[in-house]
């Protein structure tokens, strides 16, 4: 082997049972607009309003998945002898030294923006999100040139080092493998942090 070989490197994909833990967090969203519509759509009579709702509501649907699918596609976690390299879709990349891990705990996951529903006399907010298990670290952050609404609620939600400009974040490494502790993300963290994973 030559000297100037690159270093080994281990590529991870989400995991396929990330859509359907990604997906429950939308049915409360999906059920009320399944509602609203109905609503709307009977003031045309009831059998256009259930109409308009299964139609508008499994359209919803349908682009959930399509947003879904691609997201998952675009997320790639990549570790070598420097540290974690995570692509997280939409053009963001956190890249993670192993002397910057803090931790090894739950991760949330934001899913959707922040967005006021306007239901009943009290306006609340609503957001979906999915609970994970992963690692806690400091991150050099890559962000592209428009950042998506979602991503830019989690960035000004996240602590930032003055210092170093690194942002903490949780990498939701149960997407990738669920039952990563104990396979190959493991023994990678076991090899290089030790102290986090014994």
């Amino acid at each position: 082997m030559s000297q100037y070989s690159s270093p080994p490197q281990a590529e991870f994909r989400m995991a396929g049972s990330t859509h359907g833990r990604a997906l429950a967090p939308m049915v409360l969203l999906l059920v009320l607009l399944a509602v609203v519509l109905l609503l709307l759509g009977s003031l045309g009579g009831l059998l256009v309003g259930i109409l308009v709702s299964v139609l508008g509501t499994g359209l919803a649907l349908a682009y959930l998945l399509v947003k879904l699918r691609r997201t998952v596609a675009a997320n790639v976690l990549r570790l070598d002898g420097y540290g974690i390299h995570w692509e997280a879709g939409g053009g963001v990349v956190h890249q993670l030294a192993w002397p910057d891990l803090t931790g090894i705990g739950p991760v949330n996951v934001q899913l959707t923006p922040r967005r006021r529903l306007h239901v009943g006399p009290v306006p609340r907010s609503y957001q979906a999100s999915m609970t994970d298990h992963g690692l806690h670290g400091w991150s050099m952050v890559t962000l592209p040139a428009q950042v998506p609404a979602v991503m830019r609620q989690a960035l000004t939600a996240m602590p930032v080092d003055q210092a170093s400009g690194k942002r903490h974040i949780g990498v939701p490494l149960a997407s990738f493998d669920p039952s990563w502790p104990q396979g190959p993300i493991g023994a990678w963290i076991r090899a290089y942090r030790p102290d986090l994973l014994p």
